[in-house]
């Protein structure tokens, strides 16, 4: 019984075997050296060495080891869920777990809770028209003010109680005369010498001379017409309306893969915009709100254009891997 335990915790302390032999005798039965795996495979030749030897520590995260060994299998002709399996157990990495869904008894045994979820859904939908309401008559309040501020800013000549009569203004050196309107008080208009114009309430008003511009003045200068009408806002004060917020425009980010890479980029938000392993000669242009987090699995191999500018990416390799940010936050300076 104590040589049985003995046994077990010695196998329990033997280390387990991880793919790289079965790669590195793949490798050589093709008559293939390392120089030549890591150029097909566009990887690093220390990764290869990694990879053959078990040293999961030279390696990056796991996610970019399973893309890395489904290529080598793909290349030697080796089974690629045999070999990801084996590198699991050998780091103790465990798959995503698949989630099964169990048939859902919650409409059997909870059909007392209608009322209550019926009642919830009547009070929002009260809410929402309650809300509803409520900026329906803030709108109306304030086109009620505009319209108030448009009758007091009213033109003269409009029917105020006041009446109004135009006059001639007689131009010096005999011009043509214009009609102003001009209020008489009490609504009495002259009669007597002006005849027909008296009549409809004219009255010859003299308009001083404008003095005349002195020599060599530029053109227009001194000749501004004092009657011209100013332009009055709807509430009379002529202030200008406060300007919109700019709205958020996306960044655009341009992939270029030469060579099969794996990639991750992810927005703002935390939306994943791209996460897969790229294939070469294929082009990805994607969306996203700034700034962009961007980890490259195989660097060298892909290109990258951020707004319709190429980005060199090559400052941030460590090992053939890549990882930065591109953008800024909205509003930054």
């Amino acid at each position: 019984m104590t040589m049985d335990v003995t046994a077990n915790k010695q196998e329990a302390a033997l280390p387990v075997e991880g793919p790289g032999r079965l790669l590195r005798e793949a490798r050589e039965a093709l008559n293939l050296s390392q120089d030549e795996i890591a150029r097909r495979l566009h990887l690093d030749l220390k990764m290869v060495k990694a990879l053959e030897s078990d040293d999961y520590k030279k390696l990056p995260p796991p996610i970019f080891v399973t893309g890395y060994l489904r290529n080598y299998a793909r290349l030697t002709n080796l089974p690629a869920d045999e070999l990801i399996a084996s590198y699991n157990r050998a780091t103790g990495a465990q798959p995503p777990p698949i989630k099964v869904m169990a048939p859902s008894t919650q409409g059997a045994e909870h059909r007392s809770d209608r009322p209550v979820q019926l009642t919830t859904y009547v009070m929002a939908l009260a809410v929402l028209v309650v809300v509803l309401g409520l900026w329906w008559w803030q709108g109306r309040d304030e086109s009620e003010v505009m319209t108030a501020g448009l009758s007091e800013s009213a033109p003269a000549g409009t029917d105020t109680g006041i009446d109004v009569a135009p006059v001639p203004l007689q131009q010096p050196e005999g011009g043509s005369t214009e009609l102003i309107p001009v209020p008489i008080p009490g609504g009495n208009v002259p009669s007597g010498a002006a005849g027909e114009s008296a009549a409809r309430g004219l009255m010859p008003v003299p308009v001083p001379e404008l003095p005349a511009p002195f020599p060599g003045a530029a053109p227009g200068l001194n000749q501004s017409n004092p009657l011209a009408p100013l332009a009055l806002s709807a509430n009379g004060a002529g202030a200008a309306s406060p300007a919109s917020p700019a709205p958020i425009i996306p960044a655009v980010i341009k992939l270029t893969f030469e060579a099969d890479s794996w990639v991750q980029i992810t927005d703002a938000n935390g939306q994943r915009l791209f996460y897969d392993l790229g294939k070469e000669g294929v082009t990805r242009t994607l969306q996203g709100v700034p700034p962009l987090q961007v980890v490259i699995g195989y660097s060298p191999g892909v290109k990258i254009e951020y707004n319709g500018v190429p980005f060199n990416h090559s400052r941030f390799e460590q090992g053939g891997r890549a990882s930065f940010v591109l953008g800024k936050a909205a509003g930054a300076n």
